[in-house]
């Protein structure tokens, strides 16, 4: 029996005119999709999408009927000579293929020996599917190899609601293909595993479920859920648009994000625009492009990719080549920006030093460390204080409850790299004028953020205070609520600091990144804005990876340790270099594309470390008793940085532009 896409009329020939329609209808549906999605890093040649076919195996009205007066549904599958073609003369400059967008890439015919080529070529797909197709026989075991992301179109958390809004598709089917992708994707190694994605459209059909949808993404094993927006541009799309009802949508986003921060399920819920700003409730018809276009660019001014200009001549050639040099001068701005690079020039404005307490000084170490002479009757206690404030605004712009959390983290965090225990934590809130509800809501979401990453850490709030209507000429400054930890040690001889030693192992304990650059100081210096998806934060990883610095600190196991923050992982391994200048070579599995997001990701629970290579074995067997994740990623000496092949910078030049920061700022 034939389906509906089957049923579907021949493409006929069009007219000039109607051509010219299309396209401005076309471009209005791209336009509309790129504005919703978290922001990528492309770089041509590493990512390339290959619409392998145009069929579907479902119907969905968000879908299927906004595609079919442009596409053709039934168009045949690309032919294999093209495939081959393309994949001789472009995979081996390739390492990233996003199967096609607009169907459904896994019934194509060719599917299984697309899939075969991809892996003959080292290069590894991205899939957006539906999860009917995952059953066929031998899909998976072929997939699973070849596979960077597998993302699952949902849209629904009832059988009622999935399959109205997703028709053709079977609930238990899907759910059923999705259990057995993860178990057979955990069989790999995490370096090799696939990404699991879930992605959800808001709509009004859908609105209540959102938790639900939460719980069973947890449930299935789902790395990340996102969620995007759908703007009104077709008559029948109004019963379904989520503008038609904004409060009740509001609503179910707040609910949903916070059982997200429960579970600790990394997520993405954008917040619909302010009601009151003018934009309407309930729009009808087509939204003219340029409308779409004003707005796109305001919510997030990265550049459009049609906007794009055409690849240079030769590009395939040099990309290899010019790849290392354009990210040795990514890093060394990066690390002579003024957010990141040296406060020598501040702290050398007081005596730093003053009576000789202090054990570590200014840029040693993750932490302040300062020797306290306490009274205790006629008795006099040395003790040995760890200090430590931290708040990036950015992260709390994008998600208050977890820029806030994040915030608790990393300040404890920074006391476990040097060997020290948490004692108590005060605050600094400062925010704009609570006069304007959106401010309210971040200064009680940020609360809240304190207040459970606090409990999971085990950390007292023992004072503080807030400071509002921190504003110029209407512009609130960035939510900031700071937290400052004071932490001991319990032995002067258990600090650790941040310095490089030579003839070293360096690893990385903590959850390996997605390479999510949301609220980064790289993508905010790039398009100047605070945009992004949110990066989130995993507390039980938090304090799994915190209590085991401790113990690696007070079992004298550590040479180094320095936690990955503000620039990512090469601002990092830069600081750790800088700090007595020892370089150091390590491989992260960097290749270009995509992957080299990972470099600048600042995704939290992270803290690079290093040990003599004789403690390799203890520091392992620590950590895998502590379930922290592990990896030897290099080893230290000589005079240059080095990650991969896509970095290489002697480190008296990265000194040079990290002590030079603030130079135009303060002369």
């Amino acid at each position: 029996m034939e389906t509906a896409l089957q049923q579907q009329p021949p493409p006929r020939a069009y007219e000039p005119d109607e051509l010219e329609e299309l396209k401005k209808k076309n471009d209005t549906i791209a336009l509309q999709e790129r504005r919703t999605r978290p922001v990528e890093v492309r770089a041509w040649p590493q990512y390339l999408t290959i619409m392998n076919t145009y069929k579907c195996d479902i119907e969905c009205p968000m879908c299927f009927k906004q595609l079919d007066d442009v596409f053709n549904m039934s168009l045949p599958d690309m032919q294999w000579e093209i495939f081959e073609k393309v994949a001789h003369e472009v995979f081996p400059h390739l390492r990233l293929v996003a199967l096609t967008v607009s169907g459904e890439p896994l019934i194509s015919r060719n599917i299984f020996k697309e899939l075969e080529v991809m892996r003959r070529y080292r290069v590894k797909c991205d899939v957006t599917t539906n999860g009917m197709p995952l059953a066929r026989r031998g899909l998976l075991e072929a997939l699973i190899p070849s596979c960077h992301a597998l993302t699952v179109s949902f849209d629904g958390a009832s059988k009622e609601t999935f399959e109205y809004v997703r028709k053709g598709a079977h609930w238990d089917t899907v759910l059923k293909n999705l259990r057995l992708f993860h178990e057979a994707r955990m069989k790999f190694a995490p370096e090799e595993r696939p990404i699991f994605r879930m992605n959800h459209v808001y709509q009004y059909t859908n609105a209540t479920e959102l938790v639900t949808l939460v719980e069973l993404a947890k449930d299935l094993g789902v790395d990340w859920l996102t969620v995007e927006k759908v703007y009104v541009h077709r008559e029948y799309q109004n019963p379904t648009s989520m503008l038609r009802h904004p409060r009740l949508m509001n609503e179910m986003i707040e609910r949903a994000k916070e059982r997200a921060a429960q579970l600790n399920l990394p997520s993405s819920f954008p917040p619909l625009s302010d009601v009151s700003s003018g934009e309407p409730d309930a729009p009808y018809g087509d939204v003219p492009t340029e409308w779409l276009q004003a707005e796109a660019k305001k919510k997030n001014p990265t550049k459009l990719y049609r906007d794009l200009p055409p690849m240079p001549k030769g590009t395939v050639a040099r990309a290899r080549e010019e790849r290392g040099v354009k990210t040795n001068a990514e890093l060394l701005a990066l690390i002579g920006s003024p957010n990141i690079g040296s406060r020598h020039w501040i702290y050398r404005q007081y005596d730093h030093v003053v009576r000789d307490g202090t054990v570590f000084r200014p840029g040693e170490s993750d932490a302040a460390i300062v020797r306290v002479f306490c009274e205790d009757g006629a008795r006099t206690i040395e003790k040995y204080l760890a200090v430590s404030v931290d708040c990036n605004g950015r992260h709390v712009q994008l998600d208050p409850y977890l820029g806030a959390a994040m915030a608790v983290a990393e300040c404890s965090r920074n006391l476990a790299c040097v060997g020290a225990e948490s004692l108590g934590l005060t605050d600094c809130l400062n925010f704009g004028s609570p006069e304007k509800p959106e401010t309210m809501w971040r200064f009680s979401r940020s609360v809240d953020g304190i207040r459970d990453a606090c409990n999971a850490l085990g950390v007292p709030v023992v004072s503080g205070n807030v400071s509002l209507y921190n504003e110029t000429e209407g512009q609130s400054i960035l939510p900031t609520p700071t937290v400052a930890i004071v932490g001991q040690l319990r032995d002067p001889a258990d600090r650790v600091g941040m310095a490089f030693q030579p003839d070293t192992r360096v690893a990385l304990l903590g959850v390996p990144a997605r390479g999510a650059l949301g609220g980064s100081e790289w993508l905010t210096s790039k398009v100047d804005d605070v945009t992004g998806e949110v990066v989130g934060i995993d507390l039980a990883a938090e304090v799994r990876l915190q209590k085991l610095l401790v113990r690696l600190a007070r079992d004298r196991m550590l040479a180094s340790a320095h936690d990955v923050s503000d620039g990512g992982i090469a601002a990092c391994l830069a600081e750790c270099c800088i700090a007595r200048g020892v370089g150091c070579s390590v491989k992260l599995g960097l290749h270009g594309g995509r992957e080299l997001a990972k470099l600048w990701s600042e995704e939290p629970s992270r803290v690079v470390v290093s040990f003599a290579a004789e403690r390799e074995d203890q520091v392992r067997a620590a950590a895998d008793s502590a379930g922290v994740p592990f990896e030897v990623l290099g080893t230290t000496g000589g005079a240059e940085l080095t990650i991969d092949q896509v970095i290489r910078l002697p480190v008296a030049e990265l000194a040079r532009a990290y002590r030079a920061a603030l130079d135009g700022i303060v002369g």
